[in-house]
C-alpha cells in the first residue's frame, strides 16, 4: 500500500509538471515593452491589457522606472494594449491596439517603445485615461 501512494503521488507531480509546461508551450509569444521619460523621475505601473477598451483584461503587470525594459512571457495570441501610470495612480495613458500572431508556425514577438512625459504640450496627456475605465 505504501508503494501505491508513492506511486501515485509521482504520478500527481509528473502530471502537474506536464500540465504547467502545456500552458506556456500554446502561448510561446513574448512582447516587450521599453519607457524612457521625460519630466517624471517616479516609477511607473505598467499592465498589459488584453481585449479593447472598454471591458478589458489584465493580463500581467510590472513596475518600472524610466530605461527600463521588461518582457512578458507566455502571451497567448490576441489583441493587447499597455497601461501605463505613476505607480500610485489610476490615471493612466494607453498606447495603441498591437496583435500577437501566430502563423501556423511561428509567434510574433511585440516590442514597443514608450516615451512617457508629464509636459502637456503635444503628444497624449498622462492621465487621459482611468485605470478604472479601461
Amino acid at each position: 500500500m505504501a508503494i501505491l501512494k508513492v506511486v501515485l503521488s509521482v504520478l500527481a507531480i509528473a502530471f502537474a509538471c506536464v500540465t504547467s509546461a502545456s500552458a506556456s508551450d500554446e502561448c510561446p509569444s513574448q512582447v516587450t515593452i521599453s519607457i524612457s521619460s521625460i519630466g517624471y523621475d517616479g516609477a511607473f505601473a505598467v499592465e498589459l491589457r488584453s481585449g479593447t477598451r472598454p471591458g478589458s483584461n489584465v493580463e500581467d503587470n510590472v513596475t518600472m522606472v524610466a530605461g527600463d525594459e521588461h518582457t512578458f512571457y507566455d502571451v497567448c495570441p490576441g489583441t493587447y494594449f499597455f497601461a501605463i501610470g505613476p505607480d500610485t495612480s489610476d490615471d493612466v495613458s494607453v498606447t495603441s491596439y498591437f496583435d500577437v500572431e501566430f502563423d501556423g508556425s511561428t509567434y510574433n514577438n511585440p516590442r514597443m517603445s514608450v516615451y512617457y512625459s508629464s509636459s502637456t504640450d503635444g503628444g497624449q496627456t498622462v492621465g487621459k485615461a482611468r485605470k478604472s475605465d479601461l
